[in-house]
């Protein structure tokens, strides 16, 4: 609960061009940066994986 003297935190808005409600990730992780590490990590898995299956595959 804030007093008269504490600021009070910002209403946080989405980037600009952005509309609507959070996707399941944020709503799941609530941490902006923590979701983009995560989704880049992914994305860094996947792509290895791709390379790695077609690097076998065609040789």
């Amino acid at each position: 609960m804030a007093t008269v003297n504490e600021p009070q935190d910002p209403p946080v808005t989405p980037p600009a061009g952005m509309s609507g409600r959070p996707g399941p990730l944020m709503r799941v992780v609530k941490n902006q940066g923590l979701a983009f590490v995560l989704v880049g990590g992914f994305n860094t898995a996947l792509g290895t994986l791709w390379f790695i299956a077609w690097q076998l595959a065609l040789g």
